[in-house]
């Protein structure tokens, strides 16, 4: 599976995680960063079904 691309906004590199409660794909920063990003940024499960077309739809998302 292909890593997810950086933060467009501040080039910091990210990580996504599924959380079952919210159904929902999370967006974080690796380690703390000062970005306009508002993390945690969400795909749903509507848009994706699992990690790796999450993964896609965030890098298609980024122009890096």
């Amino acid at each position: 599976m292909e890593e997810p691309k950086p933060c467009p906004f501040c080039g910091s590199q990210v990580y996504i995680v599924y959380k079952s409660r919210e159904d929902l794909f999370l967006v974080y920063h690796k380690g703390f960063n000062q970005c306009y990003f508002q993390e945690p940024f969400g795909i749903t499960t509507d848009q994706v079904g699992c990690l790796k077309e999450a993964t896609d739809a965030w890098n298609r998302r980024v122009n890096k």
